[in-house]
């Protein structure tokens, strides 16, 4: 009995950690994306490929949705306070909606920053909805 319960066990384990693999995969190319985005000379403009028709940002204390083209400036206009030098992932996953989100730190010419964003799959294409910059 025991044995059976322990196999059974491993199995819903390891469909699991099957699961959230595969789903890791099929994310992995928009966390990517903002990776690189984040370490180019153009981070707004690269970044905004990758935006959804409307995002939520929040820039240190300031939340608001904007369109794709707003949002770009900006971001634009943040970034040429904050000169990026270097962004490195810290955490990335997926929500059980489907959505992924991953969470990195960005340093700056004036400061670093803890940046999140989340994604999620339209047409399938993953595309961001919300972005935050946070001072650290």
């Amino acid at each position: 009995m025991k044995s059976k319960l322990k196999y059974a066990l491993m199995v819903v384990v390891g469909f699991f950690f099957s699961i959230n693999f595969l789903l890791a995969q099929n994310n992995s190319g928009i966390v990517e994306k903002i990776s690189t985005a984040l370490n180019s000379k153009t981070p707004a403009a690269s970044l905004a490929i990758n935006f959804d028709k409307t995002i939520e940002a929040t820039i240190l204390d300031k939340q608001a949705n904007y369109s794709k083209t707003q949002a770009e400036a900006v971001l634009n206009a943040f970034f040429q306070q904050h000169s990026p030098t270097v962004y490195k992932i810290k955490h990335q996953g997926n929500s059980p909606d489907g959505s992924t989100f991953v969470i990195g730190n960005l340093i700056t010419t004036n400061g670093n920053f803890n940046v999140i964003c989340y994604a999620k799959q339209k047409n399938g294409v993953f595309l961001i909805e919300e972005i935050r910059f946070e001072k650290q």
